[in-house]
């Protein structure tokens, strides 16, 4: 047949109607795909929420704590939470042999782990501690650096890890995450990230609390030197006592006042022995008051 006036403008009128709704879907089209953008970016702000108050939580921890444990075990529980791990631990080097221990733990037998050691060579996190390179293994049995054994020992079968390096002046460590959501996600990039940015801060506070305890025990032996002399003064007094007391016992023939002699020498060797107790135990730090700090006149 042949094309009429009305097919043509009914053509005309489901072309239009075509057109508008192809617009209209190329319209809904955008809205969606900026909708998934500002999802994406709400995703991205929340995560950097959580990061900046995990941070400053780390912050507060390095500030307030007054051991170093109390310290790692506060950093870790974090460090967990930022990148939904779970278990960690955070092993540091020994000064003298070099092996790993771990100073802080979750997940596993806590007792067991508070006594286990590595050797600087041994498992994923020893690796990452003498290269001083973060580490991501989603998939340990895979990985020939894992050392099985240490599962067995500590009780805690991983199958993801997530180790950084920790680094300060005269340490070495390591931070290791295990298992994101319980082993069933996989680490990334941005947990990476994360975690050394963490692994900085630990490193950080790790170097403050050693150079604390350096400059403690420094003001402690120059304290203890200062009164190191005194307690030299100090001494003079009960040997003077204690040589004059023989001189008399040698010359005494009453045993009733030898006897109150000999009392008397005992109580000056008392008192020595005292003030050389409280010198130690102020030189290794067991007591905080100066020696001779409660000392009496000599009798």
């Amino acid at each position: 047949g042949v094309f009429t006036k009305e097919d043509e403008s009914l053509l005309a009128s489901v072309a239009t109607q075509a057109a508008v709704a192809i617009e209209n879907s190329q319209l809904f089209l955008g809205m969606v795909e900026k909708n998934i953008e500002l999802m994406d970016a709400q995703e991205q702000l929340q995560r950097k929420i959580r990061e900046l108050d995990v941070l400053f939580e780390i912050a507060h921890v390095a500030a307030t704590a007054v051991e170093q444990d109390e310290l790692l075990h506060g950093v870790l529980a974090r460090a967990m939470r930022a990148v939904e791990a779970e278990a960690a631990s955070i092993l540091l080097a020994d000064e003298v042999t070099g092996d790993l221990h771990f100073r802080a733990a979750v997940g596993g037998e806590p007792e067991a782990i508070k006594h286990l050691k590595i050797g600087i060579n041994q498992g994923i996190c020893g690796w990452v501690a003498r290269h001083g390179k973060p580490q991501i293994v989603n998939n340990v049995d895979e990985d020939p650096r894992h050392s099985h054994h240490i599962s067995e020992q500590v009780g805690y079968f991983p199958r993801s890890v997530l180790a950084v390096p920790l680094r300060w002046d005269d340490g070495i460590g390591a931070l290791e995450l295990l298992n994101k959501r319980e082993g069933m996600a996989s680490f990334t990039d941005e947990d990476l990230r994360f975690a050394t940015l963490i692994a900085g801060h630990i490193s950080t506070a790790i170097a403050q609390a050693h150079h604390r305890e350096r400059r403690a025990k420094q003001e402690r032996l120059s304290t203890v030197g200062q009164f190191l002399s005194g307690v030299l003064h100090d001494i003079k007094t009960p040997m003077t006592i204690i040589s004059g007391t023989v001189e008399l016992m040698a010359e005494e023939e009453d045993h009733d006042k030898r006897v109150e002699l000999k009392e008397r020498i005992k109580k000056q060797l008392e008192r020595l022995a005292a003030m050389t107790g409280e010198t130690l135990a102020f030189a290794r730090g067991d007591r905080a008051d100066c020696p001779g700090a409660a000392r009496g006149p000599a009798r």
